[in-house]
């Protein structure tokens, strides 16, 4: 896994989003090419995709030869003043130990046709 620490605009890091935002229906969209802004603390960071409501959960990702690895999901935003909002990612580390447990049913609430079993 990329560490949040690896990711820095001084590297040149590129990222994509995909989603089902609720302006796109059942279709899937999505942002090449956005830019990373900052790395907040609590394993947090800031970027430039193209999020709106119904992106939350949605993968945020690098691409590294050909492969789109998953870096966080996004999260929220945050207003600013005079410019465009700031979307806040959630990054991989913060919840990649409970991978495991949760694929295994150890963690979680399973869901089937939108309902909690």
């Amino acid at each position: 896994m990329l560490e949040i620490t690896q990711l820095t605009d001084a590297d040149g890091v590129s990222l994509s989003q995909a989603g089902y935002s609720w302006d796109t229906g059942t279709a899937l969209s999505g942002h090449l090419g956005c830019e990373l802004v900052a790395i907040l603390q609590g394993d947090t960071f800031e970027h430039r995709c193209d999020t709106t409501r119904g992106d939350s959960g949605s993968p945020i990702m690098i691409e590294d030869d050909g492969v789109f690895r998953i870096v966080g999901v996004d999260s929220t935003f945050r207003a600013q003043p005079d410019a465009p909002p700031v979307n806040i990612a959630v990054h991989a580390s913060a919840f990649a130990p409970y991978f495991a447990d949760f694929a295994d049913g150890v963690i979680g609430t399973a869901v089937v046709a939108g309902k909690a079993e």
